[in-house]
């Protein structure tokens, strides 16, 4: 969409979860790996393959996120996470954007097993593991075989299914 049409103006005027959030009073933050702030939807054409950040962080192409500091200080590095277990600063809501490991072919899919791996034992070290709950979406398929064929509900059908993954200490089997 291109910025000053009605259209995006009133996709970026609309409330996201994180307004939500912060109406409730309820603490968040957006963990980016490799995060610059420099990078954002008013720079992307002139940053080259880190304009990916700006797909992965949707914050970053709302005016209202990027203007108003008690919504940008909300997305930090990667690194902060870390500090944030250790520091008993861990919001209630907390996305994490990887930009760096991956299963992704052609990369080696142990490289992101141990990214998330990492992610998940510093919270089970954590003062917060035991109300916790870490939710891994992927973004797609990855390329990889599935052995289950994809429903056909129409001409197009859905696709192969994208895997999901709930680490937590109350999570039961079923």
């Amino acid at each position: 969409i291109e910025r000053g049409t009605e259209l995006s103006r009133k996709l970026s005027n609309m409330p996201t979860i994180f307004d939500r959030l912060e109406e409730a009073g309820v603490s968040w933050k957006f963990y980016v790996q490799n995060y610059d702030p420099n990078i954002t939807y008013r720079n992307v054409g002139s940053v080259g393959n880190r304009a990916s950040q700006v797909i992965w962080v949707p914050l970053l192409n709302y005016d209202r996120c990027l203007d108003k500091p008690e919504l940008s200080s909300h997305i930090v590095d990667l690194n902060q996470y870390y500090e944030d277990l250790r520091q008993g600063t861990l919001p209630a809501v907390a996305y994490i954007i990887p930009s760096g490991a991956s299963e992704h072919p052609p990369q080696y899919p142990a490289t992101g097993m141990r990214f998330v791996r990492s992610l998940i034992q510093e919270l089970m070290r954590s003062q917060y593991w035991e109300s916790s709950a870490f939710l891994l979406l992927y973004d797609d398929w990855g390329g990889w075989y599935d052995h289950v064929l994809p429903p056909v509900v129409d001409e197009y059908g859905y696709g192969p299914r994208v895997p999901a993954l709930l680490v937590s200490s109350y999570a039961r089997k079923g």
